[in-house]
């Protein structure tokens, strides 16, 4: 990252090419301008109400079982809860969500060829 100096002599960061953004993403409109698409407020809780909703989550160690899981499939051949397979998709995922936040722009999977592109696939 390049810094430039203001006219008080403290230093701005500045925007090189090929760099990462800096602060937050570009705010994206509502097709055919407009609002922004996300909706917030009394919007929000008139569309989704002020109901908690409460999720179960099981309380016990997810690393022993995890591991009591594979262990397991070790022994019985069968395929484990979380595989290869489950774990290369997610990351994938992941480093499509972290590529768009620093492009600022939509990602798109080509599942067939395991390739990212900012292209519309397909």
């Amino acid at each position: 990252m390049r810094v430039a100096m203001s006219a008080d002599r403290r230093t701005v960061p500045r925007r090189t090419r090929g760099s990462p953004r800096l602060g937050r993403p570009p705010r994206r409109r509502a097709r055919g301008g407009g609002e922004p698409a996300a909706i917030a407020g009394e919007e929000y809780t008139k569309k989704f109400g002020t109901k908690e909703i409460k999720i179960p989550v099981d309380q016990r160690d997810m690393m022993t079982a995890h591991i009591d899981n594979f262990l397991s499939c070790i022994r019985t051949r069968e395929k484990p809860h979380l595989d290869v397979e489950t774990g290369a998709r997610a990351q994938v995922v992941i480093n499509l969500a972290v590529q768009s936040y620093r492009e600022g722009k939509v990602m798109y999977w080509d599942e067939k060829n395991w390739k990212a592109s900012s292209k519309k696939i397909g």
